[in-house]
């Protein structure tokens, strides 16, 4: 997958053969998630860029701030550290998740 924008991307890996998969952000990443039989699987991992300085993040430790024009719409970027208005991973993946999207089937 080319992605459009470097400061929003995320990737996952998992599965059975602990493969990478490349999503333009970390939306896009989570709704094709939750569709794998593998998506509560303790050993996956997420990962997004920090999008102000573009550094891998862990995604369950990072945190989300709204208002952004993200590459699919989701409007959330990732950082390292919280800031007034941010919120944490379960609260941007149920933020996320309650979202409908059409992107090619990602």
């Amino acid at each position: 997958m080319v992605v459009s924008d470097r400061n929003f991307t995320a990737q996952l890996r998992g599965g059975p053969d602990h493969k990478i998969f490349k999503f333009d952000d970390l939306g896009c990443a989570l709704h094709w998630l939750k569709k794998q039989t593998w998506a509560e699987d303790k050993k996956t991992e997420i990962w997004v860029t920090d999008y102000q300085t573009g550094e891998w993040l862990d995604a369950y430790k990072a945190f989300y701030v709204g208002g952004l024009t993200t590459p699919m719409d989701y409007d959330l970027g990732a950082i390292a550290k919280a800031v007034e208005g941010a919120i944490d991973f379960s609260k941007a993946k149920a933020q996320i998740l309650a979202t409908q999207h059409s992107h090619g089937g990602h």
